[in-house]
């Protein structure tokens, strides 16, 4: 019935997944580089612990800085292929860091995965044929 539209076909709506984001909040703001490439660096490690538990490779992420001045200010990274190279990622972060200059000092940071690959999971061979 509902192939031929007789009775109304419901489908239920699934939810996209959560984003893979943190912050950090700076108790005291700053525009020492040193500082901020850090701070990166750690909220790197903890982004790479959500991707590894969900098996998830970032291919773009867009770093969000919050100014003690209330300005804000964006930029992203992006990789064309999957590579799940964390260090790789924070070098590409920390030049782009380099090149932006701050009118004020910084109070927080946020990372957010923007696009991610997902490995293909194949099921294992249980029995292994034999060759003749």
């Amino acid at each position: 019935d509902q192939a031929s539209g007789t009775i109304e076909e419901i489908l239920t709506a699934i939810a996209p997944p959560e984003p893979i984001t943190t912050e950090w909040f700076l108790e005291f703001p700053t525009a020492d580089r040193s500082s901020l490439r850090q701070i990166l660096k750690k909220m790197m490690e903890r982004l790479q612990k959500q991707l590894h538990h969900r098996s998830q490779i970032p291919l773009g992420i867009t770093c969000h800085l919050k100014l003690q001045n209330k300005q804000e200010e964006e930029f992203a990274v992006s990789l064309y292929r999957a590579c799940g190279d964390v260090p790789h990622l924070i070098e590409l972060l920390e030049l782009r860091l380099e090149r932006m200059t701050f009118p004020a000092p910084v109070s927080e940071v946020s990372l957010t995965v923007t696009d991610i690959y997902q490995p293909e999971h194949h099921q294992p061979t249980w029995f292994h044929a034999e060759q003749d």
